[in-house]
């Protein structure tokens, strides 16, 4: 998982937003680090593209 799905219906963006991080919470909190979603959300965060995007990425002149 990259990041939020779409929303739910009837759900909001930003709903959608904070279900993902809540969701990142409870991963780390399984492995004993517990922080706010507040917390985790101000974080910097880098995400890593397997090699077929980077391909595709760089097919298309990105």
């Amino acid at each position: 998982m990259v990041g939020p799905d779409e929303p739910a219906p009837g759900a909001t963006q930003a709903q959608a937003l904070h279900d993902y991080w809540e969701y990142i919470q409870s991963i780390l909190a399984a492995q004993q680090l517990h922080l706010p979603v507040h917390e985790l959300m101000a974080l910097e965060h880098e995400v890593p593209f397997g090699p077929r995007l980077q391909n595709l990425l760089a097919a298309s002149g990105h």
